[in-house]
């Protein structure tokens, strides 16, 4: 198998805080409205049928087979090599949002003030500096971490409160012992 990396996000432990989201916007320079990473709250009902409340970090999951990739018309969605990484190649798109329409997570977004797409990277060019992403950085509970796929799949799922994992196969793994 090639290497993948993959989000780790330890919902359990998540508070809500929405920190990853704005070192996100903050680390890229994001307008307000544009945003890479989503925090949502989730009411679910636990063991004794009390409501509780589960947050649920989102970001790309740079899937496994990336649709987004696949129905680009001037492949400008790219996954790389050597790290699973699915990310835009401004120089080639031409902001037909096709990758947008085809994305089950609803990842991709046209920027409106360049006219192209544009969506979480995962911090490549900082993975590849060895720094962290902002977002896993930018967490003050350390609920996010990197981590190759190999390692990721035995600590817990594909799915999390809130996220259902699509045939994309999605490169996030939620770990959830509530």
């Amino acid at each position: 198998m090639k290497k993948q990396l993959a989000f780790v996000y330890r919902q359990e432990n998540c508070v809500g805080c929405e920190a990853c989201t704005v070192a996100c916007q903050v680390g890229h320079d994001l307008d307000e409205d544009m945003k890479f990473r989503h925090v949502t709250a989730i009411e679910t009902a636990n063991a004794r049928g009390q409501n509780v409340e589960t947050f649920l970090s989102t970001a790309c999951n740079h899937c496994v087979d990336p649709i987004c990739v696949k129905n680009c018309p001037v492949k400008a969605m790219t996954k790389r090599e050597k790290d699973g990484i699915v990310f835009v190649d401004q120089e080639k798109c031409i902001g037909c949002g096709t990758c947008v329409r085809s994305c089950p997570y609803h990842v991709p977004q046209i920027d409106k003030n360049i006219g192209k797409s544009t969506k979480c990277d995962m911090c490549k060019d900082r993975l590849d500096e060895g720094e962290q992403p902002f977002c896993v950085r930018g967490c003050p509970v350390q609920v996010l971490e990197i981590k190759d796929m190999s390692e990721a799949e035995g600590l817990g799922s594909h799915s999390g409160v809130g996220f259902k994992s699509e045939s994309t196969n999605p490169s996030t793994i939620f770990i959830n012992k509530r």
